[in-house]
């Protein structure tokens, strides 16, 4: 065999175990590339679906859109009108507003020449103004103070009356009083009628007899009996002017109980014997009772 053929069966060979493994490498690459190319197609139509369904909710938004774009422009063409209506009757009130701005000028103008011709009759009449209300204002003042005086008045009338009628009323009781000490005075006068207990009651007894020197009423608040005497405190003592030895006369309203004269003064308290009681006829002298001292007696 001549070597070129030799050569040529060796590079033959050779090839041949060069080509193999690519032979094997390729039918498994093309397996590969035909699973990657199916998985291409059905990605692709997924991509197609969705890309059509994007198109057809542009479609629907474009649509929405030219609608919603009509109705802004309806909506603008009105508004347009109605501005252009607002415009119109803006310059209508301005040219009343001028309108009037020049009668007020006109007016004011009138004023300003009646109030220049005028001017001192106005002043006069504002002071004749100022001074009438200053004048009804006193009148006023002055009204409503004579009305709280007359009720002041009236009510110091009405406190006097009762005043002077309480007066009224306690003298006429002390000059019951009186009456009926007179008659008791002259029964104790009387021969039958045995003297007062003056050895009895001792240094109390011979309490030295005072004239008041001033009227006064007080109210017996205790009274207190013992064999030798009668004792009665009253309500008032030195602060009110009592004096030991000061002769009152004790009453029930206007019935002469019996008199009370005083040996012992406090300042505020006083106390004394009950002198001509008649506890079977007039009564006896008890707490609450009047005690009425006359002046000079």
């Amino acid at each position: 065999m001549h070597i070129l053929s030799k050569v040529f069966v060796v590079l033959v060979a050779l090839l041949s175990v060069a080509l193999v493994p690519l032979v094997v490498t390729q039918s498994a690459n093309q397996a590969t590339f035909k699973a990657q190319a199916e998985a291409a197609k059905s990605e692709l139509a997924s991509v197609n679906a969705s890309l059509q369904t994007a198109q057809a909710a542009s479609a629907r938004l474009e649509t929405d859109l030219q609608v919603r774009i009509k109705e802004l422009e309806g909506e603008r063409s009105a508004m347009q009108s109605e501005l252009a209506d607002k415009v119109a009757r803006v310059r209508t009130l301005e040219t009343e507003v001028a309108n009037a701005q020049v009668a007020q000028a006109k007016f004011q103008a009138g004023l300003d020449l009646l109030s220049s011709s005028d001017k001192e009759k106005v002043d006069l009449v504002k002071k004749l103004t100022d001074q009438l209300t200053d004048a009804r204002t006193k009148e006023v003042q002055a009204r409503s103070e004579l009305v709280a005086a007359e009720g002041e008045l009236a009510s110091l009338n009405s406190k006097y009356e009762n005043a002077v009628q309480a007066r009224r009323d306690l003298e006429e009781e002390v000059q019951k009083l009186m009456e009926a000490k007179s008659q008791a005075d002259a029964r104790g006068s009387a021969p039958s009628t045995p003297a007062a207990p003056a050895a009895a009651l001792g240094a109390a007894s011979e309490t030295e007899r005072v004239a008041a020197d001033r009227n006064l009423v007080a109210r017996i608040i205790d009274v207190r009996r013992t064999e030798e005497a009668i004792y009665a405190e009253i309500d008032a003592g030195s602060s009110s002017g009592v004096r030991q030895g000061w002769t009152l006369m004790v009453g029930d309203g206007s019935t002469f109980v019996g008199d009370l004269r005083i040996i012992r003064v406090d300042v505020n308290r006083a106390v004394g014997i009950v002198e001509l009681e008649d506890a079977s006829g007039r009564g006896e002298v008890r707490a609450g009772q009047r005690a009425v001292a006359r002046k000079g007696e």
